[in-house]
């Protein structure tokens, strides 16, 4: 017997590769925010002046993105709405984040093809993540 509000594996399956994703936002917040000796050494000296100039409102955007979305995998994990709404901040807030680092961060000039490649895929990802999570509450997955 199949039950429709039952999700199949493939729910599991995104729901544990998201919450990774996420957690290594997480903790490359953490990296920049504790702002250690050998974080400060692995990074050239003029990147590192715009590393510490960025705004107060960019880094708690920055918090928001990572924080909202990795909660937003544990309650998906859960089945349990509150899911969709975080994605939609952790993606509101990745927007915010990518827009600024694409069109006003004096970094973009030490861009490379890997960083526009990740400026790129992190509002798509957080877009389908909201997508689903949204598809799986339609579905009934989710209490």
């Amino acid at each position: 017997m199949n039950n429709p509000t039952r999700p199949n594996i493939v729910f599991w399956i995104i729901g544990a590769v998201a919450l990774l994703w996420n957690l290594m936002g997480v903790m490359a917040f953490f990296t920049q925010a504790m702002n250690s000796d050998s974080y400060r050494a692995s990074i050239p000296a003029d990147q590192l002046a715009i590393i510490d100039a960025l705004p107060l409102w960019y880094i708690l955007v920055f918090a928001v993105a990572v924080f909202a979305s990795a909660l937003a995998c544990i309650f998906l994990l859960v089945r349990r709405k509150l899911a969709v709404p975080l994605f939609l901040i952790g993606f509101i807030a990745v927007l915010i984040q990518s827009s600024y680092n694409l069109f006003y961060n004096a970094g973009r000039a030490f861009y490379a093809m890997p960083q526009y490649i990740m400026l790129v895929s992190l509002p798509i990802v957080s877009a389908l993540l909201y997508w689903y999570a949204r598809r799986c509450d339609q579905k009934g997955w989710l209490k």
